[in-house]
């Protein structure tokens, strides 16, 4: 199970939150590019392992590795379309999975996201 010492900025939340309120209508790989905009002004974004909860099409996670932040991505949701974008990344890997019970060991992401979940819940 993973374990993971949660730090919540509630600014980065709530231009997150609004980013993709204001972009719902536009596609997948538009809303990701707008939360990478505001995440690169907010965290500090170094190379390492990218965890993506709820990736679904793979667009949050994809743009992540394509702007350098992730050298390994994981994804992981309930269910994964044949059409996710990152089944053609050597560096990604894909899981069928619950968010809730991770079958994965702790310590081993740099980064965590789960962008494309609370409006499903």
């Amino acid at each position: 199970m993973v374990k993971a010492r949660l730090t919540v900025n509630m600014s980065l939340l709530k231009r997150m939150t609004n980013a993709i309120h204001l972009n719902f209508a536009g596609s997948a790989k538009r809303r990701s590019e707008d939360l990478w905009d505001i995440c690169q002004k907010s965290i500090p974004i170094r190379a390492g392992r990218y965890l993506d909860i709820g990736t679904y099409s793979g667009h949050n996670a994809l743009t992540f590795g394509a702007n350098g932040y992730a050298v390994q991505i994981v994804g992981i949701d309930l269910t994964i379309p044949p059409s996710n974008v990152l089944r053609e990344l050597k560096q990604a890997d894909l899981l069928v999975g619950d968010g809730l019970h991770l079958p994965l060991g702790s310590s081993q992401f740099d980064m965590i996201s789960m962008f494309s979940v609370l409006e499903h819940v």
